[in-house]
């Protein structure tokens, strides 16, 4: 998922997400993370992957785009 973060954190209706994925993509999960904003993350090792739980800033709209 370290590539396809960007699209859930866009479109997710959810306040949290979580991602399991290789360290080697820490850099490109951060720029999404970045790119995307209004989302913080905490980082966990899990059996040699990271696990990235993001969480919607509070006061952070969400995209009502289609409703």
């Amino acid at each position: 998922m370290g590539l396809d973060v960007g699209w859930h954190l866009r479109y997710a209706r959810a306040d949290s997400l979580e991602a399991l994925f290789d360290p080697g993509a820490l850099p490109q999960v951060e720029d999404n993370l970045y790119i995307v904003g209004g989302w913080d993350m905490t980082l966990t090792e899990h059996d040699g992957a990271l696990l990235a739980r993001f969480t919607r800033r509070q006061g952070t709209e969400q995209d009502t785009a289609g409703k």
